[in-house]
């Protein structure tokens, strides 16, 4: 009671207990075997009989410090350089946190992430900084960070995979069929969720079906649609935060 008092007379004080609340624990590749099976089962089906001029969007919900998001680029970066023509990538990266938005702007990690990352994915993605590695520019400049709540923002849309890792687990079966509902919409038909190993899509049954149950990849239920009308990113003030003209995208992530 006195805490809540204390908060109703310092509002500033809601920042900080927010901050405490939130959890931002991630690494590169988290989940192995999941992400194996993402690249090898999801990733070649969005870049196959894709027009070069149809850019291929993807959105990271919950990026926390950004190691999930540098993580799909990568393996993205990796097909892409497989075939010629490939098109362009949107990778939009979103979470409530501000700090851990700021951190993934940055893009330098501790040496730590050896135990995550191969060699070979090191020497081509990250440059070392005395005892840190920075993810290189051209993966940094495919990802565009944005402080966003999937409980209360509008989404983005034409999307190809929306990856949503480990959040859901923290909501109720209310918030989490809301979410699922949101992410249908915003997905384009066919298109691919990606969930935490401790996830599924119960709370929404009939909006997506299973590609591997093991490691939490569904896909759109083309006969199901999501219940709600749900208003896009493009029509939020948010949108211009993420739709950065390429001078300003270039800043943010030098």
């Amino acid at each position: 009671p006195a805490y809540r008092d204390y908060l109703r007379e310092h509002p500033e004080e809601a920042k900080p207990l927010l901050q405490d609340m939130l959890i931002s624990v991630t690494n590169f590749f988290r989940d192995r075997e999941a992400f194996e099976t993402l690249e090898r089962e999801v990733l070649p089906q969005l870049l196959e009989n894709r027009l070069q001029d149809e850019p291929l969007r993807v959105w990271v919900a919950g990026c926390a410090t950004g190691e999930e998001a540098y993580s799909v680029t990568m393996l993205l970066r990796e097909q892409m350089d497989l075939r010629n023509g490939a098109p362009d990538l949107q990778v939009f990266a979103t979470d409530i946190d501000e700090k851990a938005i700021s951190h993934a702007r940055k893009a330098l990690y501790p040496a730590s992430i050896l135990a995550d990352v191969s060699p070979g994915r090191l020497r081509q993605f990250f440059v070392r900084e005395q005892d840190q590695y920075r993810v290189v520019k051209p993966v940094r400049e495919k990802v565009l960070f944005a402080e966003h709540n999937v409980l209360r923002d509008p989404p983005f849309s034409r999307l190809d995979l929306i990856c949503c890792r480990n959040l859901l687990i923290y909501l109720d079966r209310e918030a989490q069929c809301r979410i699922l509902e949101m992410f249908r919409f915003a997905l384009k038909p066919g298109g691919y969720l990606f969930l935490g190993t401790s996830e599924s899509t119960d709370a929404a049954p009939n909006l997506f079906t299973v590609v591997d149950k093991k490691s939490r990849i569904f896909k759109t239920n083309p006969h199901a649609h999501a219940i709600r009308h749900l208003p896009t990113l493009v029509d939020s003030p948010l949108y211009r935060a993420v739709q950065l003209r390429p001078k300003e995208a270039l800043r943010e992530n030098t």
